[in-house]
């Protein structure tokens, strides 16, 4: 418990100092500069022609507006490839955008999540361990724990070397120099561009492997009323997975995987793809992976020093039946004693059964699992 507690301070120190990095005054130097001006002779001239010009501007579907997706450019015609356009407004408000308030949110994300997780640790704490009792239940088999571990360890490279290339320039190049930071950043890039469509194939193989035990049903409605017992570290009744683990499931694995798996494949083969297209798949991608890095954090908090028992089940495939029964009773249950009443082998409910009434208690015979204490 001890190291656990050191890391933690560790996480927050380390946090802090990349948080006072952000705060630096002119630290998002590739930001917008109101007073700045701009690059091209061409875009100078175009600027100033709009600026004296008092004929209204066309509507943004009218063809003389020059505007094409939404987007306006300054000099050449969009063709098939965008081989001619010569100046684009766009590629300067993406710029503005994602070097600006996308880079800085996502930041004070990143940094507020691991900061929060360990205000919680120190305040409300970690759920109680529980004794052992020496008597093991298979949880997870080894093609599920692959699956999982394969999915961790490619998104883990992917928020690394994804960090590497949105704060770089910012964080590392003034202490690591130009020399080296090239050379990191360009294994970033080239590690982030292989290991992404790996990242794919295992979360597509991992949405398919657990799909059928996080369909939620009536058992989940107790534990979504009492917060899971986070709070006061009540044992909720839960059948293989919580109502937590399926909102993490479906919004983080399903939904936002979804989102940097699309917008990433788009960034990655960038072939016959517009300049707008992949502006917008950045900034989709930058959404994404903050959010989807925040969750991940919170998900490997509580899978892990959160929730003592938890890990043992994923790194072996099998949990202490005491921390089973006291975690997921409804799931202990069913493996000691047989189905539990209304649900099947994956914790659904069965149509025309007596599944557990929405107070957590059965409607039909069998056993009647009850908020247990926090032992």
């Amino acid at each position: 418990m001890r190291a656990t507690s050191n890391a933690l301070r560790a996480m927050l120190c380390l946090g802090l100092l990349v948080l006072g990095v952000l705060m630096v005054p002119g630290a998002w130097a590739q930001g917008k500069n109101e007073r700045a001006t701009p690059a091209y002779a061409e875009e100078q001239t175009m600027l100033q022609i709009e600026a004296d010009s008092r004929v209204p501007d066309p509507g943004l579907l009218s063809t003389d507006s020059g505007r094409v997706h939404m987007d306006r450019h300054f000099l050449g015609q969009y063709g098939s490839k965008e081989g001619n356009v010569i100046v684009q407004r766009g590629g300067n408000t993406w710029r503005h955008l994602r070097n600006g308030p996308l880079a800085t949110i996502a930041g004070f994300i990143l940094l507020g999540v691991p900061l929060a997780i360990f205000v919680f640790y120190k305040t409300i704490g970690p759920a109680e361990p529980q004794p052992e009792s020496g008597r093991k239940l298979q949880r997870f088999n080894r093609w599920e724990r692959q699956v999982h571990w394969a999915t961790a360890f490619a998104f883990v490279a992917l928020g690394i070397t994804g960090i590497i290339i949105m704060y770089g320039k910012n964080i590392f190049l003034p202490w690591m120099g130009h020399n080296v930071f090239s050379w990191v950043a360009i294994l970033s890039k080239y590690l982030h561009n292989f290991v992404g469509p790996l990242f794919v194939i295992c979360s597509i193989l991992m949405f398919a492997t657990f799909l059928k035990r996080n369909f939620y049903n009536r058992a989940d409605w107790l534990w979504i009323k009492k917060g899971g017992g986070l709070i006061t570290h009540e044992h909720v009744p839960a059948g293989f997975f919580n109502a937590g683990e399926k909102a993490w499931f479906w919004g983080g694995v399903a939904l936002l995987g979804l989102i940097v798996s699309v917008s990433g494949l788009v960034l990655d083969f960038a072939v016959g793809q517009t300049r707008y297209v992949m502006q917008v798949a950045n900034v989709l991608h930058v959404t994404g992976a903050a959010l989807y890095m925040a969750f991940t954090m919170g998900h490997a908090f509580i899978g892990t020093v959160g929730t003592p028992g938890a890990y043992e089940g994923m790194r072996h495939g099998t949990v202490d039946e005491n921390w089973a029964k006291a975690h997921h009773r409804l799931w202990y249950e069913q493996m000691k004693t047989g189905v539990p009443p209304g649900l099947d082998k994956d914790g659904n409910v069965i149509p025309g059964a007596g599944a557990p009434a929405q107070d957590g208690r059965g409607s039909g015979p069998g056993p009647r699992p009850q908020p247990g204490p926090a032992h």
